[in-house]
């Protein structure tokens, strides 16, 4: 957790602040008070906090002057506002239906943890690379459908997921994928105990993938274990999924989306106060799928509104205006 302060005086002396930033058990206090005079009338501290446990959701932060009466120098009054916190997620996991859409490949924005696997590398007796295996439909074949979780296990490893909760069922799949073909899998029947193998893999590593064991997955706070509906928030379509276009809107906008997850997916349409005015979607997407609707503004007020959308466990939200 990185925490920027802003501190200014007015007066021509110098003075000093004294601080104390605390996330859950983890503590921080600058070994000197931060001093400044008229030379620094304005100082930008910025002070980050390691190891910070993934369930702390309160930083408490003290800023105060030194007090002469207990014998410290310079105590004055000084201004501070504006205190920024940023919360940098290291450590948790994402789904297969990330890292699919996150390669070199698109359709979202590069993720270069792909680089440390390689999406045109080889994928055991495959014959496809590793970004081939993640666009193949599995169709009920359990090779592909432990293929896709296996891949997305990997790329969290490298991302610096820590692995104790899947390696077993990782090194488990690593032998399968060395032994059996897509097609030898293909032809098993359904209550095979091999067949059942894989599919028993595919759920330990799903479940580590969507943070139900595990670190956690990123979408909910790096902290969040066993909770299989945490969801990631995408502001302002940051990834490029969710594109609204125009917006402002006077007549009709178009708006396009991108699956990033294979699930049951909906667009609704909120007003500022939270109340769901419009559904214009609500059904089941494959990761990748492409999705383009039509918003009539003469269906609505004007005013602002909240395009939000839920796609298996993620969740991306835009406003939109309209101005009719």
């Amino acid at each position: 957790i990185t925490v920027k302060i802003p501190i200014i005086e007015l007066a021509n002396d110098t003075r000093m602040a004294k601080l104390t930033i605390t996330a859950g058990t983890v503590s921080l206090t600058p070994d000197d008070p931060t001093t400044w005079n008229n030379d620094n009338s304005f100082f930008l501290g910025t002070y980050t906090l390691e190891d910070v446990p993934g369930d702390v959701t309160n930083v408490k932060i003290s800023i105060y002057s030194p007090d002469p009466g207990a014998g410290e120098e310079n105590g004055d009054s000084f201004f501070s506002g504006g205190v920024v916190v940023n919360a940098e997620k290291v450590g948790c996991t994402r789904t297969q239906g990330y890292w699919k859409t996150h390669s070199i490949y698109g359709p979202a924005p590069y993720d270069d943890t792909w680089a440390d696997l390689g999406e045109d590398e080889d994928f055991f007796l495959s014959n496809k690379s590793n970004y081939q295996v993640m666009w193949t439909k599995p169709r009920g074949n359990a090779y592909w459908i432990l293929a896709h979780q296996y891949i997305a296990a990997e790329l969290n490893f490298y991302a610096g997921a820590n692995p104790t909760d899947a390696i077993t069922a990782f090194d488990d799949a690593t032998d399968l994928f060395n032994t059996y073909t897509p097609a030898q899998i293909k032809k098993l029947r359904h209550n095979n105990p091999i067949r059942q193998q894989f599919i028993s893999l595919a759920a330990t590593l799903n479940d580590y993938n969507k943070g139900i064991i595990g670190p956690g997955h990123c979408g909910c706070g790096c902290g969040c274990k066993g909770d299989n509906k945490s969801a990631e928030l995408n502001n302002s379509a940051l990834e490029n999924n969710l594109n609204i276009y125009p917006n402002p809107v006077s007549s009709s906008s178009t708006i396009d989306f991108t699956a990033t997850e294979s699930g049951q997916t909906t667009i609704e349409v909120y007003n500022l106060i939270g109340v769901k005015v419009a559904v214009l979607l609500d059904q089941y997407l494959e990761a990748g799928a492409k999705t383009s609707l039509s918003l009539n503004a003469n269906n609505f007020s004007k005013g602002l509104y909240i395009i939000l959308v839920k796609n298996g466990t993620e969740i991306y939200k835009e406003k939109i205006s309209i101005v009719k």
